[in-house]
């Protein structure tokens, strides 16, 4: 599956997919260079099965871990979008 290969490739983490968080469609972005972009983005749920995280310096610059309730700003409304996602369904989990 690509979301492994992706994951290993970009973080050096190996990891296996154990559902499907959601697919966000509606964001219109604007990168810091002025290029504009409509993404699809498809958001995994993904179990840490082994691998060392670490930063390839060509698709990441840097990777750290934050609780969902200490999460700097978001670089989009995507990530704003899935993020909500997941609260509620940690909120859900809880009940």
């Amino acid at each position: 599956m690509a979301a492994i290969r992706e994951v290993e490739e970009e973080t050096g983490l190996d990891v296996r997919v154990s559902g499907l968080i959601g697919i966000y469609t509606d964001c219109d972005m604007e990168y810091p260079n002025g290029d504009k972009a409509h993404s699809i983005c498809i958001v995994y749920e993904l179990e840490m099965i082994g691998g060392a995280l670490k930063c390839d310096h060509l698709e990441t610059v840097d990777l750290q871990y934050f609780s969902l309730d200490d999460m700097p700003e978001l670089f989009c409304k995507q990530h704003e979008e899935t993020k909500n996602d997941l609260q509620k369904r940690r909120n859900e989990a809880k009940h």
